[in-house]
């Protein structure tokens, strides 16, 4: 088994652990071609004690003081696409690297191409030809179209529904229940509120929220 931390010990971490515990027993079972993982705990700033079974091992500077960079992974369960990029850069800088995470069973294309610290949530639906970048966050029971194109540290809430051939940028957030239409391109930064329907190309660092979603 490999040795792992979860960086975040909020909902979002718990939620990483619960997905982590599934991953190890069906890697038990022989039922996915997955590796198990040795979860070590939660590394956080300001949690402590135990939190969904795990101890609370201590916060950022203590994981760069006692752990070896070259023998434990992390992963970085921070909701937040900004925040999320903060910390994973840090630990990059400090030569730790980081792990792709997956549902156990969900429905994933053989040709997707997906960057490290990424995670596939319950319910995710994935087709053909997706590419994926670092530290994205497809939540619960989004899907995407064929031939996506995703950028780094974006984060697509629950229910959201990419068609095909769109395009997200680098640090979007994809609101629950949102729908971009085939062929949009989302601009890096940009934000599209929950239950959006996207039918025109978003500009970088816009918000865009109602049906059709217009800038706010």
């Amino acid at each position: 088994m490999k040795p792992l931390i979860i960086v975040g010990a909020g909902g979002f971490g718990r939620e990483i652990q619960w997905l982590l515990s599934q991953v190890n027993h069906q890697a038990h079972r022989g039922v996915e071609d997955m590796p198990q993982w040795h979860v070590l705990g939660f590394a956080d700033n300001t949690a402590e004690g135990r939190i969904a079974g795990l101890p609370v091992l201590g916060n950022d500077q203590w994981v760069f003081d006692e752990l070896d960079q070259n023998q434990v992974r992390f992963f970085a369960a921070i909701g937040d696409s900004k925040l999320r990029q903060a910390v994973a850069e840090k630990y990059l800088h400090h030569g730790f690297l980081s792990v792709n995470l997956r549902w156990p069973g969900a429905a994933v294309c053989d040709d997707l191409i997906i960057g490290q610290g990424s995670v596939l949530c319950a319910g995710a639906i994935v087709t053909s030809q997706v590419k994926i970048g670092n530290f994205t966050l497809v939540n619960l029971n989004v899907t995407i179209g064929h031939d996506c194109e995703i950028g780094n540290f974006v984060t697509l809430h629950p229910g959201a529904h990419l068609n095909g051939r769109c395009k997200i940028g680098d640090g979007v957030e994809i609101g629950s229940g949102a729908v971009v239409l085939p062929g949009i391109n989302v601009g890096a930064g940009a934000v599209v509120g929950a239950g959006a329907v996207v039918t025109h190309d978003v500009d970088p660092g816009v918000t865009v929220v109602g049906v059709p979603a217009r800038k706010q």
